[in-house]
């Protein structure tokens, strides 16, 4: 069990630095609206339970 969490634990970080990686290109595009969303989602994906 305890495997199985590090493991989810491990995924949701990958998603959210793939996320926070997503808001930093369209950040460079001033898509703002767009980061704004990308970066809510990348807090989101970490902090899950």
């Amino acid at each position: 069990m305890k495997d199985a969490k590090n493991e989810l634990i491990k995924y949701r970080l990958s998603r959210s630095l793939e996320t926070y990686d997503d808001a930093k290109i369209l950040a460079e595009k001033e898509k703002w609206n767009s980061t704004i969303n990308r970066l809510y989602y990348a807090a989101y994906y970490a902090v899950r339970n």
